[in-house]
């Protein structure tokens, strides 16, 4: 990973505190993917909190109503009190969930214990990126998306393999102490000196630009501590105060919102959260006969997920955002249609479907795939590069309660179309999200490689940008 760079110029500070920032990412994805090797037992007969099928989807799909509340809380907070803190307040509130679920073994505390770690999800995927971005140096910035991403894979890797092959509780004990272990680790990471420079502590940002950067020239510190403060300047001397209303305001902030929430409710809807949560369930249809048991083949989609993701960040500058987005959307969409095929034919055929079994790992193993190549890391990239500096925030906001939403009924509505009416029903809905999502931005999505914000606003204003303008911006 182009991370280690850090490593091979000797800035092992740097690489350190990356790493172990990075960490919360995957304490948080434990939290989404714990339920899904141990779902059969929390509704078995022995299981340790009785459960029906309607509580258990409430229970999956409470992790989605915490980021109702915290996205724009921390990031209001960040800029108050620090990066830092809020991060550390999301590890109290990871601990907490698991302390909560060894201590009350009712449902309704399931509940609330699901909520504290959708709140604090909500924390880890404003505020990580923001103290990633602002602590790393330039030329390794970029690559920054690609550890994120991966150590969330190997997070949900992690919850894939101890799950099967231990207790209700140690599953529990062992996310706890995971939580704990950040919570040490974390106490040595240095706060961010952007936020230094905010708040006019210029000598406070100096010494924790020094630490990250370890033994570089006081000069070449001194310089990037310059450059840093001249970026803070220019923002903070836009307008102050910015409403919702400006998101709207031209045809280009429109047209930017309907694109962005296109993708972020096709990326929400694709399918990948319920696979995540419900994988192992889906193995266990006609899994007589089978290689490998429906655990062995949800961690193998894990494992596939963190090889994929690790070499996805290397296409999406060198192919474009746009062929990445429509090979993704189809590509899932096919996935979804093969897979929603089969569970019909399995649920109203009398057809023996037992030796294609094979046909549900394969079409997950390519979902994740395609997935990991386009709706998962340019949704991110294309929010960054559609949306003025001055409304990026609250334009984020809106995707982010967007794909909040569109997680909360794809979660909770996934197991109540199973018992009503058969798995088939959630994948046709999945590829029907995929297909629009492809259309929509077949017709109107410009391809943002390699062009200026200022021509990509003019794209997306209806015009094209001049040949003057064009040689400006390579400029």
């Amino acid at each position: 990973m182009k991370v280690l760079k850090a490593f091979e110029q000797g800035n092992y500070a740097l690489a350190t505190f990356c790493d172990i920032s990075s960490i919360s990412v995957m304490v948080g994805a434990t939290c989404i993917a714990w339920v899904a090797p141990i779902l059969h037992i929390l509704q078995g007969p022995d299981s340790p909190v009785p459960m029906t099928s309607d509580q258990t989807s409430w229970m999956v799909s409470f992790i989605e109503i915490g980021p109702f509340f915290t996205p724009t809380i921390s990031g209001i907070l960040s800029d108050r009190i620090g990066r830092k803190p809020c991060i550390y307040f999301s590890v109290f509130l990871y601990l907490a969930s698991w302390v909560l679920m060894l201590s009350v073994y009712t449902v309704p505390a399931l509940y609330a214990a699901r909520t504290l770690q959708g709140m604090a999800l909500g924390i880890t995927f404003t505020i990580v990126p923001m103290y990633l971005g602002e602590i790393a140096e330039n030329h390794i910035r970029g690559a920054l998306t690609t550890l994120f991403q991966t150590l969330f894979h190997v997070g949900l890797l992690f919850e894939y393999c101890i799950g099967p092959y231990f207790s209700y509780e140690t599953v529990l004990y062992v996310n706890a102490a995971l939580s704990v272990l950040f919570f040490g680790l974390f106490y040595f990471q240095v706060e961010s000196p952007y936020y230094y420079l905010i708040k006019n502590n210029e000598y406070k940002a100096l010494l924790a630009l020094t630490t990250l950067r370890g033994n570089q020239p006081a000069v070449k510190i001194e310089q990037e501590l310059r450059e840093m403060k001249a970026v803070i300047e220019k923002e903070m001397s836009g307008p102050s105060k910015v409403s919702f209303s400006d998101v709207f305001k031209t045809r280009a902030d429109r047209k930017a919102l309907f694109l962005v929430v296109v993708i972020t409710v096709t990326k929400a809807y694709c399918g990948l959260l319920a696979i995540l949560s419900y994988a192992t369930e889906a193995f266990r249809v006609n899994d007589e006969g089978s290689v490998l048991g429906p655990n062995e083949y949800t961690i193998l989609i894990g494992l596939q997920m963190v090889i994929v993701v690790g070499i996805s960040a290397k296409f999406v500058d060198s192919l474009g955002r746009r062929p990445l987005i429509l090979a993704s959307s189809f590509g899932c969409f096919v996935c979804n249609v093969l897979v929603c095929v089969y569970f019909y034919m399995n649920q109203y055929s009398s057809y023996d479907l037992t030796k294609y079994h094979w046909l549900i790992f394969s079409c997950f193993s390519l979902f994740a795939f395609f997935f990991s190549f386009g709706l998962g890391p340019v949704a991110l990239t294309l929010q960054s590069e559609l949306f003025p500096t001055n409304t990026r925030g609250i334009a984020s906001s809106f995707c982010a309660l967007s794909f909040t939403v569109a997680s909360f009924l794809c979660l909770k509505l996934y197991q109540v179309f199973t018992d009503h009416y058969g798995l088939y029903l959630n994948y046709l809905l999945f590829s029907i999200f995929c297909m629009i999502g492809f259309i929509l931005t077949f017709i109107f999505l410009p391809e943002t490689k390699g062009k200026s914000f200022s021509e990509i606003r003019l794209q997306l204003s209806g015009g094209e940008p001049t040949d003057v303008e064009s040689s400006a911006a390579k400029s």
